[in-house]
């Protein structure tokens, strides 16, 4: 029973650490991607072409016709946002290799013990 609780309370700190680590990582990344952006404005475009390109089944899935999306529908919409985000990301992996070398062995350590701690 009392190992079940400091199970449970490690998990409980763990996951509050991991959001926490994830949401500053987001917001680097962020950072970087509004560099990107502005030193070259069609990095946004190069994208947006990209996820127009790659993600046919997501759009037919949502009834969504990728050539009637203008940039503002990228920016309101969070998958669409996290899909053009990722795509400047594999097109700029340059940018984001300090970032990405800081936090993700950190953030899979972390995930990995939570799983660890969940029995998985």
């Amino acid at each position: 029973m009392q190992q079940e609780k400091a199970r449970d309370l490690e998990l409980s700190e763990l996951t509050l650490e991991l959001k926490e680590l994830n949401e500053e990582y987001y917001a680097a990344i962020n950072d970087i991607v509004r560099v990107l952006i502005s030193e070259d404005n069609a990095v946004t475009d190069r994208a947006i072409a990209s996820v127009k390109a790659e993600n046919g089944n997501y759009f037919a899935l949502k009834g969504i016709r990728p050539k009637e999306l203008d940039v503002e529908a990228f920016r309101k919409d969070k998958i669409l946002r996290g899909l053009v985000i990722n795509q400047i990301m594999a097109q700029n992996p340059d940018a984001f290799e300090k970032v990405n070398s800081e936090y993700q062995p950190t953030i899979k350590s972390m995930e990995l013990r939570i799983k660890a701690l969940q029995g998985r």
